[in-house]
């Protein structure tokens, strides 16, 4: 009973800070944002350095959960387009990769951008919003993650697409041919202990890892490939075992 009410209790703890971070870091992006074209900052990354700042603090605000980043060596240098591909456990899977302290744009799904006050900041830092299901709408990430990828900004993807069954990397292919039209290399990056953080409107003492791998270089194998040797990096790292599927079509 009092480890319920404890776990319940962390949960309100997270809930405020949450908000209360939020509306912070949203205020101050809006009403920094009409002056980052002047001080030349056009990819908005004092957009991604305040919503990682707000990320960190959320989590270093939850002393019953212990972070690991190894790998760091493995990121990519300022101005280097490369394609980081994480598999999906958890919601607060996003809060986590902030942790790595480096540049990127997520594609996420187009229903996460309507939410007040972070929604509106994930329009103004210039995240990629996908709505599944329609073809133009996946067109139009595809050519915004084009144009970020060239302009050396690196996009950060979950190739399943949706919360993995933790039994194996059931990748699409969205990614991976994006990676092989563009010719940049991918980094996977895995990530555990996540399902273990939340569960029924409770917190609960956790530890997360979260390791990046060495990068894939792409020498123009095709995106059923690029996905094998992917899946090759990161199934282990899971210590998922067994033939897994190829990568679907979608």
């Amino acid at each position: 009973m009092l480890r319920d009410w404890i776990a319940r209790a962390r949960m309100a703890w997270l809930l405020l800070v949450f908000f209360v971070l939020t509306l912070v870091m949203c205020t101050i992006w809006l009403v920094i944002v009409p002056f980052t074209t002047l001080l030349g900052d056009r990819d908005r990354h004092l957009g991604h350095f305040l919503s990682s700042c707000w990320a960190r603090a959320i989590v270093a605000l939850q002393p019953w959960w212990h972070v690991r980043v190894s790998g760091r060596e493995h990121l990519a240098p300022r101005g280097t387009g490369v394609l980081y591909t994480a598999n999906h456990q958890h919601e607060s899977d996003i809060l986590m990769l902030f942790q790595l302290r480096t540049r990127f744009r997520w594609l996420s799904k187009m229903s996460l951008f309507y939410l007040p006050f972070l929604g509106w900041s994930m329009w103004a830092t210039g995240y990629v919003g996908v709505r599944r299901g329609s073809h133009e709408s996946h067109l139009a990430a595809k050519r915004k993650s084009v144009e970020f990828l060239k302009r050396g900004v690196p996009m950060l993807y979950f190739p399943e697409g949706t919360f993995g069954d933790g039994k194996s990397l059931q990748f699409k292919q969205g990614a991976f041919r994006l990676a092989q039209e563009t010719r940049v290399p991918i980094v996977p990056v895995t990530i555990t202990g996540t399902r273990d953080l939340m569960r029924g409107g409770k917190v609960y003492p956790a530890r997360v890892e979260i390791t990046v791998h060495e990068r894939i270089e792409n020498d123009g194998a095709s995106a059923v490939e690029l996905a094998e040797r992917t899946r090759e990096v990161m199934e282990p790292a899971l210590g998922f075992a067994g033939p897994a599927p190829t990568a679907t079509c979608e």
